[in-house]
């Protein structure tokens, strides 16, 4: 008994915190997991440069484009990370300046979830120059459609 009302309050709790604080936790996440990705890619064009392995050079057998999918599985998230907690203050103060308040805050969270998660998986969308096959290449696409959801809830809310 005395856990679930503990649950929740917890439950409640979180959803009255502002939208900053959802924005800033999804951004640690989102660079929980895109971080290791470049110091993978990092290690590995060092190894290359000083070390003469082949991880990379196409004279030695290794593949560029790998490269790219490293950077770029590292560079698009990046995007995200920097605007999600600008979408987290600019949605606080329109919630703290309005007269009324339209927007739903679960809402609000989820659609901060789903463009994280999306706009984790559509990195390659920036590589449809380097020869990628035809179903990878409708898969970023439609990913890349797909993203547009969540973010025009968020900005449209």
């Amino acid at each position: 008994m005395v856990t679930c009302i503990y649950a929740r309050r917890v439950h409640t709790t979180l959803l009255h915190v502002s939208l900053y604080p959802w924005a800033v936790s999804i951004t640690g996440a989102l660079l929980i997991g895109v971080i290791p990705v470049l110091a993978g890619a990092i290690s590995m064009l060092l190894a290359d440069r000083g070390c003469s392995t082949a991880f990379f050079d196409v004279l030695s057998g290794g593949d560029p484009v790998m490269y790219q999918h490293l950077f770029w599985v590292f560079g698009h998230p990046e995007v995200y990370v920097i605007i999600l907690p600008v979408f987290g203050i600019v949605s606080h103060a329109v919630h703290r300046i309005a007269f009324f308040s339209l927007f739903n805050m679960i809402g609000m969270i989820y659609a901060m979830v789903a463009i994280a998660v999306v706009g984790y998986f559509v990195w390659a969308h920036h590589m449809f120059t380097v020869g990628l096959d035809v179903d990878t290449r409708a898969y970023f696409s439609s990913a890349t459609l797909l993203i547009a959801l969540p973010t025009s809830i968020k900005v449209f809310s």
